[in-house]
């Protein structure tokens, strides 16, 4: 965070409810260190927002989790607000989502969550000056590397250095579908056939519970048959790995998952449905189907 003066380039965070942190495109290659990629949850939606302001994908965005935010801009800009629909307000003005908003000198904007959003993310044109560890201004829930969580009060510099055009129409995008029902892709895990009843994952379903943030996503649901009198040495774990525990009952692994776990993985989200992992709410049912 740099304390900066009113009249410079900054944006000043007036408040802040819920865990609103920096993404980018996190920070890859260094699972030999412990370490994960981390990165935006819904990535789609951060790049939608990056495109939006005409920046690349790499430029941090706030994905905010659930909560309201007032931001106040010193300087004129370009933001752009995307994932989970939130409820806009400049002033008095109603805003859309996934479009540029051209936003004046000493506005505040106002971004309130609705109905069972997860995820939102709000960029504004050239990056956030937030700190950058590693290559990446992304914070890591379970490592705690990257800025700490956004809060009231916090001032950040912004940059216009590697902007490109600003779009002079909204993107055709139809938007984050929030639903209580979702159905995911999956591919076999590499312990499968270690599981006596693996095939209940794709004919039964679960539940999100209370227990969601960005190392992961609890489920509830049927209790698979954990062959408890063996044991496995720690495996590599990736982004959407579905793990079974001693419970039994699966987790689906988020961006800043642990890059080793010693519980079997029965299958793996297939990437074009991570983004929908993003934002399942609790209490969501959750199928999985075979990816073809």
């Amino acid at each position: 965070m740099s304390r900066l003066t009113l009249n410079s380039n900054a944006v000043t965070i007036e408040a802040c409810q819920g865990l609103a942190t920096f993404q980018d495109a996190g920070r890859p290659g260094h699972a030999h260190l412990a370490i994960s990629r981390s990165g935006a949850f819904d990535r789609q939606s951060h790049a939608l927002a990056n495109r939006l302001v005409g920046n690349n994908d790499q430029a941090a965005t706030i994905e905010l989790l659930r909560g309201i935010m007032e931001l106040s801009f010193a300087a004129a800009t370009v933001i752009a607000i995307t994932g989970a629909p939130v409820d806009i307000r400049m002033g008095s003005t109603a805003i859309s989502m996934n479009e540029p908003i051209m936003v004046a000198p000493r506005t505040t904007v106002v971004v309130r969550t609705v109905n069972l959003a997860m995820r939102t993310y709000v960029s504004v044109r050239g990056g956030y000056d937030a700190t950058s560890v590693m290559g990446s201004r992304s914070y890591d829930e379970l490592s705690k590397l990257g800025p700490s969580p956004i809060k009231s009060g916090d001032v950040y510099g912004l940059s216009d250095a590697g902007a490109f055009d600003v779009p002079h129409m909204s993107i055709a995008h139809p938007g984050v579908s929030i639903s209580d029902e979702v159905t995911l892709k999956v591919h076999k895990g590499p312990r499968w056939d270690w599981i006596h009843d693996a095939h209940k994952l794709v004919t039964t379903p679960f539940l999100v519970t209370s227990e969601v943030n960005r190392v992961g996503v609890r489920l509830s649901g049927h209790a698979f048959d954990w062959p408890t009198h063996e044991r496995l040495a720690s495996e590599a774990i990736a982004h959407g790995s579905i793990q079974v525990p001693v419970s039994g009952v699966p987790l689906i692994f988020g961006p800043d998952h642990p890059t080793t776990a010693g519980y079997p993985v029965i299958a793996v989200v297939d990437q074009a449905d991570l983004d929908v992992v993003a934002q399942v709410a609790p209490g969501t049912s959750v199928r999985f189907r075979m990816a073809s």
